[in-house]
């Protein structure tokens, strides 16, 4: 069995759909929805939220696979918008760790970029830039290192895959809502294509 795991409703809603996943089971603020072939895991936003509600879910269920997926503010040009990256590695801002990820075989047709968890949502081009100029990676979310982290304690494979939403900036609010419901439907459709063969090696 094979989970997929995100923040918010909206970046799982079109996989929820897809699959018809009527099932619902709260863990505390998270929720589990499944269906017959996997289960599609809402969160919360960020790192307190994961550890409280997605902890709680691996303490009663142990997936074959986890897949994060969702939305990542970029930290520079070249990363643009509605375009989907494979993490190849994801840095934690306060923390100074790094977790290296190997990408399952079906998303390498994917650009690789290093993720960075952020615990504040960046919204001022300074600070992007800064973070830019430090190299500490390329795309930000508040999710993904306590995520991999939770699946390497446990030994499960985890992969991330971004779809950028926004470029971390005055206008990130603004971008991300205007692009969510769009970007959340693309990275959906990507996904579909290859889920049903991601379930073959994890059944």
């Amino acid at each position: 069995m094979i989970t997929i795991v995100a923040a918010l409703k909206g970046e799982l809603l079109p996989l929820i759909k897809y699959f018809s996943a009527a099932g619902r089971e709260p863990f505390g603020q998270g929720i589990l929805y499944f269906s017959n072939e996997m289960h599609f895991f809402l969160t919360g936003v960020g790192a307190h939220n994961v550890e409280q509600t997605f902890g709680k879910y691996l303490q009663k269920y142990r997936p074959g696979y986890i897949l994060n997926i969702g939305l990542a503010g970029s930290l520079g040009a070249q990363w643009p918008i509605h375009e989907i990256y494979a993490v190849e590695q994801i840095s934690d801002m306060e923390r100074e760790k790094i977790i290296r990820l190997s990408i399952h075989e079906i998303f390498r047709d994917l650009q690789r970029v290093r993720l960075l968890t952020v615990h504040e949502a960046l919204s001022d081009s300074s600070s992007r830039d800064e973070l830019l100029k430090e190299d500490k990676g390329n795309l930000v979310d508040m999710e993904a290192f306590s995520l991999a982290a939770a699946a390497r304690t446990r030994g499960i494979p985890f992969n991330s895959i971004k779809i950028v939403s926004d470029h971390a900036d005055h206008m990130a609010r603004e971008d991300f809502m205007k692009n969510y419901r769009k970007l959340a439907s693309q990275l959906a459709s990507y996904l579909i294509k290859r889920l049903n063969r991601l379930n073959e090696y994890y059944s």
